[in-house]
């Protein structure tokens, strides 16, 4: 089933996947990760990709208010561990509707 609501993603520093996935357990959330990958158990497909230390995102939600409480749950977890990032939920009609990250140099 395509889903059309997206959240895209951006870590402007490298992670390994072990220590992003204990981080969000720390927090509470359900993971389960691999080498490449931390899937969030906690949503219904939320996961960082993790290449040679770089961060990317792939989830997607059914409806715009599950993105957005998707991404408010993850990232929530990693401004609580202190983990730049950030995150923009996008709508069907690929409109910003929602944006939650943490930057400690602003």
């Amino acid at each position: 089933m395509l889903k059309d609501v997206r959240i895209y993603g951006h870590f402007p520093e490298k992670h390994r996947s072990r220590a992003l996935g204990d981080a969000l357990a720390r927090q509470g959330l359900k993971v389960y990760v691999n080498r490449y990958s931390v899937r969030v158990s906690s949503c219904s497909h939320f996961i960082l990709e993790v290449f040679a230390g770089n961060v990317s995102l792939d989830a997607d939600a059914e409806t715009v208010a599950e993105a957005i409480d998707q991404a408010r749950l993850v990232s929530t977890a990693l401004v609580n561990e202190q983990i730049r990032h950030q995150f923009t939920v996008m709508d069907e009609n690929d409109e910003e509707v929602a944006s939650f990250g943490f930057d400690d140099r602003t």
